[in-house]
């Protein structure tokens, strides 16, 4: 978690003399609060909306589709969070329950105006802790590389027959993997072709939970269920 977020229930505020990546106050322009978007209103629904569609042109196409995706997410068993400046939405990052104990990281988009203070890192922040108290242990994501050049290694190469390998191996280029690293996230694996051929879909993942560790386990066999351990 980053220090410097004070937890107010579903808010979350970075103060003024403290910037989330250490930096100093002079850098900081203004503080911004984290909350969730729903109560916000339509008007901060429109404005997530408008970003989806600037950040990720590819996959929406309009703006009434980019409402409907903003929108879907503030179902009640999803989770859907903003960075705002008074009644100005810099970003905002949603959650989907996909399995029992893990949550998916869907989608991550910050206002091109307002990046490089830190709001991408403490939507992330505030999020991994709202999954682990909703009993999340694993918060994951999948980040494309789609785009004209491979943003990583494993972009305009075939991945198989070891996308595993590959995986293990991953080199960044140009590609948000770089950004999700430096908070932790790790490489858990890789959809090759999901984009086209050689455009593969990488997916990372973090602990956001306790660790489930059997006494009896072997080392790197905790918490595999014994009919994987003894066919």
């Amino acid at each position: 978690m980053i220090s410097p977020l004070l937890s107010l229930g579903s808010v979350c505020v970075v103060p003024r003399n403290v910037h989330p990546l250490g930096k100093s106050q002079a850098m900081l322009r203004e503080p911004f609060t984290i909350a969730d978007l729903g109560p916000a209103g339509d008007a901060a629904i429109d404005q997530a909306a408008a970003q989806l569609l600037e950040a990720f042109p590819g996959w929406m196409e309009t703006l009434a589709a980019a409402r409907n995706e903003v929108r879907e997410l503030l179902a009640p068993d999803h989770l859907c969070l903003a960075a705002f400046d008074g009644e100005q939405v810099l970003g905002w990052v949603g959650a989907i329950p996909q399995y029992d104990f893990a949550w998916e990281l869907h989608p991550l988009v910050v206002r091109a105006d307002a990046r490089g203070r830190g709001i991408g890192r403490a939507l992330v922040a505030a999020l991994e802790a709202r999954v682990a108290a909703l009993g999340a242990l694993t918060l994951y994501l999948g980040t494309d590389d789609d785009g004209d050049t491979p943003g990583t290694s494993v972009g305009g190469v075939d991945l198989f027959p070891d996308p595993l390998a590959h995986a293990a191996r991953l080199e960044v280029i140009d590609h948000p993997a770089a950004f999700y690293r430096r908070l932790g996230y790790v490489v858990v694996g890789l959809i090759p072709d999901a984009n086209g051929p050689g455009k593969p879909d990488v997916l990372m993942a973090k602990r956001v939970g306790p660790a489930v560790v059997r006494p009896d386990a072997a080392p790197g066999t905790a918490g595999i269920p014994d009919a994987v351990l003894r066919p």
